[in-house]
């Protein structure tokens, strides 16, 4: 928390100086706002990870504490502080996911962002969203019906900027007609990744939906669809576009167009039964399940 702060505020201050206000927007590249947002929101969620672990410990020997597990409200209490750290804390680690591809789609194609400005806005829209978007995760909770439709709303409302963020990826792209090179290749991987995520998310925010959905693979899918397919496929980009840059030397491209073959597949046969499997009702967490569902865990199993 302390790196990200000193970091933000030197990334606030070149904004803010005389001189850069008017220009800012157009100068800073947008990986360095993406980032900005990114640790402006873990600095805000930050402390109350901290606060929760505090209280946790107090009440395993106070029974009358906050976060009492003896007390129905009090685990309430923790699922509200745990799922807006923990929700909000993992849907933020797309922003720097974001901002890379920018990045590297820039460097790949050549061509000029005309939008910039309006970027940066959408980048604004989406932080705020994933910071109200965590009460989605309370959906079943007990009394908890207006929390959890709000978050469900501000949740569904995530996929507007997230689309139109694909939406620019795929202009890039047509603009230069350049589609294919291997750092190109994983980019593609997270554009298709990403799209799923955002319709998936749309399924979840739908209350109705959402109750039969929460705590299925469903949501194991949706949620680590979103880290593998987006955020980790955006650092392996980011590894083929930059390492030849930083060590002089290259790398075999057959082996890069294969690297990202097998992250595509992997992430489709991994993730698609699972999809399956919660549309179906089959439960997160368990060791043991029901013997139809075997030959889907399998498919899954290999796939990962």
């Amino acid at each position: 928390a302390c790196s990200l702060l000193i970091q933000s505020l030197c990334i606030a201050r070149s904004i803010l100086s005389p001189g850069h206000r008017a220009t800012a927007v157009r100068k800073f590249p947008l990986f360095v706002w993406f980032f900005l947002f990114w640790a402006v929101i873990n600095i805000l969620v930050a402390p109350v990870r901290l606060v929760t672990l505090a209280l946790t410990l107090v009440a395993r020997n106070d029974a009358s504490s906050y976060l009492s597990l003896l007390d129905p409200a009090g685990i309430v209490r923790y699922q509200q502080l745990f799922w807006f750290y923990a929700g909000t804390a993992i849907f933020a680690a797309l922003l720097p996911a974001i901002g890379t591809t920018f990045e590297i789609l820039s460097a790949q194609t050549r061509s000029l962002l005309a939008s910039r400005t309006k970027l940066v806005v959408v980048g604004v829209g989406l932080s705020f969203l994933i910071m109200l978007s965590w009460g989605q995760n309370l959906i079943t909770a007990a009394d908890q019906e207006k929390l959890a439709a709000t978050g469900s709303l501000f949740a569904a409302l995530t996929t507007v900027p997230l689309l139109l963020i694909v939406f620019s990826w795929l202009s890039m792209m047509f603009a230069a007609r350049k589609f294919l090179t291997v750092p190109l290749a994983f980019v593609w991987i997270q554009l298709v990744s990403m799209a799923i995520a955002s319709l998936t998310t749309l399924a979840l925010a739908i209350p109705a939906l959402g109750v039969y959905l929460h705590n299925s693979y469903f949501t194991v899918a949706q949620l680590h669809l979103l880290l593998l397919g987006t955020v980790l496929t955006s650092f392996l980009a980011g590894l083929f576009h930059w390492l030849p840059t930083l060590t002089n030397r290259g790398y075999s491209r057959s082996l890069g167009y294969l690297a990202a073959a097998g992250m595509l597949l992997g992430n489709m046969a991994s993730f698609a039964p699972q999809f399956v499997l919660g549309t179906l009702g089959s439960p997160k967490g368990l060791h043991s399940y029901p013997e139809q569902f075997q030959t889907l865990h399998l498919l899954s199993s290999i796939g990962a």
